[in-house]
């Protein structure tokens, strides 16, 4: 990776968290009775929309593969420069238009990554690559 790109991402890791500690989030977010740091969150510093998924609630096989049998699940977008809402434990995420990256592994669109309790995920755009999550 170029010093540049290296910049890049230790730039917006810096605002991501500043996003997560001041509760930049969605409005129209549902709480899910968790009491952060105790949630799954996501953190999008990039130009994409992404698909935030809990699981619970919704109709049964909404978001495969985080879903088994007929466990219920149900989402909502989280718009560029977001974080979840402290309350909502994400379970998992996924971009709906794009690809992406996470932890070094390439996801094509739509197809949803697993989010575990405590565990904040941050992603950015690195330009000329997809969205990449950490």
């Amino acid at each position: 990776m170029t010093r540049p790109a290296m910049t890049i991402i230790a730039l917006t890791a810096a605002a991501l968290a500043s996003m997560v500690t001041t509760g930049g989030s969605p409005t129209a977010a549902a709480a899910d009775n968790c009491s952060p740091p105790l949630c799954g969150r996501v953190a999008n510093a990039t130009n994409n929309q992404i698909r935030i998924a809990r699981l619970g609630s919704g109709k049964p096989s909404l978001c495969p593969p985080i879903t088994t049998g007929t466990l219920r699940c149900d989402w909502t977008t989280l718009s560029p420069d977001k974080t979840s809402p402290s309350g909502y434990d994400v379970d998992g995420f996924t971009f709906p238009g794009t690809g992406f990256w996470f932890k070094g592994f390439h996801y094509s669109k739509g197809t949803y990554v697993r989010v575990f309790d405590f565990q904040v995920i941050f992603c950015v755009k690195v330009p000329p690559l997809q969205p990449t999550c950490t």
